[in-house]
């Protein structure tokens, strides 16, 4: 079986860029790390960051920190964010202690380069994301968590929004039954019975293995656990 091929460190995972100072050369830098770079205008990058929609957002000065907290401020916006940080469903990335200043004030934790320099905070970022990621023994197969993609037995496979969190779900009590309610509340836009039908269909497609997820009958869905089971 051919072995499959390298996966770019940050292959599924999003960063949002806040500041325009060293935006091309940083995109440039990620881009090729594998990731997936957004940089819309601010209030829409906190609400994306907010939902799970980006991973870890760059900051490049203490301008730009300060500008970011200041309009999730006025916003209404703040405290999600922080609570974001603080649970580690978002990364805060800085350039250097400058720009980290505004957000230690908050006690929020962040990832920083003791060297200095964009492409030395792209190196951190290529290290700390994947060593965070959710790995599982799902039946036969090794499964790793991404923001928006899995890794199965090495094989990158891109995840949908809405299948993405309710394999987070199912990987939050890996081999526990979850019920469809319980998996309808993670939704994007929480829905019916078929809602996560639906998505427990895409999820299986994205995976490339429909019985690495299995169905319990009348309960609900579980990630498999049986090996044996999971190959027949």
């Amino acid at each position: 079986m051919r072995e499959p091929d390298a996966v770019p460190p940050l292959s599924g995972y999003t960063a949002g860029l806040t500041a325009e100072w060293c935006a091309e050369e940083l995109s440039g830098l990620l881009t090729r790390q594998g990731a997936a770079v957004v940089a819309p205008p601010t209030v829409r990058l906190l609400d994306a960051a907010v939902a799970r929609q980006v991973d870890v957002l760059t900051f490049t000065g203490a301008p730009s920190a300060a500008d970011v907290l200041r309009i999730a401020e006025r916003s209404g916006r703040l405290d999600s964010l922080v609570d974001a940080l603080h649970r580690r469903t978002l990364v805060a990335a800085c350039v250097d202690d400058d720009s980290a200043g505004p957000l230690a004030k908050l006690g929020v934790p962040v990832v920083r380069s003791t060297k200095g320099g964009v492409a030395a905070l792209v190196g951190e970022l290529a290290f700390v994301l994947p060593a965070r990621a959710v790995r599982l023994r799902v039946g036969p197969s090794t499964v790793e968590l991404r923001g928006q993609a899995a890794l199965v037995d090495g094989e990158f496979r891109p995840v949908p929004r809405g299948p993405m969190a309710v394999l987070r779900a199912l990987a939050a009590q890996p081999g526990r039954v979850v019920s469809r309610p319980a998996l309808s509340a993670v939704l994007p836009a929480a829905g019916s019975e078929h809602a996560v039908e639906a998505a427990i269909a895409r999820l299986r497609a994205a995976l490339g293995e429909p019985r690495l997820v299995q169905t319990v009958v009348k309960r609900g869905y579980r990630l498999a656990t049986d090996p044996v089971a999971a190959l027949r």
